[in-house]
């Protein structure tokens, strides 16, 4: 008679690691970008896990399944997956933050867009710069870090042994602290340019009160912080690249404090 041997186990496996893959895919830079189709995301969650769980079945146990302690290890598995992600969101909330800061200055906050990613009403620098840190986060193949991270994730977490401790709450306060500075860092060179533009001007209204000056610093702000951007889009790829790098180390502290 012919038996049919379904694996459980093996299943049950693939599925956490398809829940921990969610979590990332939710949360994550690029693949939580909302113009990306569910069924796309699902299907590619899909693809990933059976290509994650190939490579690590091995290293893989389960834990307790009753049903208190399955549903409580689906719950971990989602938030290291979705850590890991949030880790990524921060930095790139960084450029945004950059673009913010240099748009306001320059002038360009006046109009705003919708953001492709977000779906909400952005600035044109806001959006500029979260694109440029996404297209170099492409071309040194910053996705696979991700992927690596959470096979990584398995060395030190097995499935549903998680947990949120304060020192896990403590990083991302502090990663959410650092954004402001990696943004500032970013838009230093326009925005210093564009405060002395500003002192240049107020120091002329004081001296010719005659002129209008409010008038005429509207379009030389923005044609300065054109000029200042263009200059300092050199340096760029290098700031961005040590930003995405730091990243990484990133990622490793946070599944350390899991």
């Amino acid at each position: 008679m012919f038996t049919l041997n379904i694996p459980i186990d093996e299943i049950l496996k693939c599925l956490f690691v398809a829940v921990r893959l969610s979590g990332l895919f939710l949360f994550g830079p690029f693949w939580s970008n909302s113009a990306i189709p569910r069924q796309l995301k699902i299907l590619l969650i899909m693809m990933t896990s059976i290509a994650v769980f190939s490579s690590i079945e091995d290293r893989l146990a389960l834990p307790p399944l009753e049903t208190a302690g399955f549903v409580l290890a689906i719950a971990r598995e989602l938030i290291v997956g979705a850590a890991i992600g949030f880790v990524g969101r921060i930095v790139f909330a960084g450029f945004e933050m950059a673009g913010h800061l240099m748009g306001f200055q320059i002038g360009f906050s006046v109009a705003s867009i919708i953001d492709p990613q977000s779906r909400v009403n952005s600035s044109v620098m806001t959006i500029f710069f979260g694109l440029l840190a996404m297209l170099f986060f492409l071309s040194i193949n910053g996705h696979h870090w991700f992927f690596q991270s959470v096979i990584a994730s398995y060395h030190v977490i097995p499935i549903g042994q998680a947990s949120v401790s304060g020192s896990v709450v403590e990083l991302l306060i502090k990663l959410s602290g650092r954004l402001f500075i990696w943004g500032l860092q970013l838009a230093a060179p326009v925005v210093a340019v564009l405060i002395i533009v500003d002192l240049v001007m107020g120091i002329i209204s004081r001296a010719a009160p005659q002129m209008q000056v409010l008038v005429m610093s509207f379009p030389l702000k923005s044609l300065v912080g054109v000029w200042a951007l263009s200059a300092s889009l050199y340096f760029f790829p290098n700031a961005i690249e040590k930003l995405l790098l730091n990243l990484q180390q990133q990622i490793i502290e946070l599944l350390q404090s899991l």
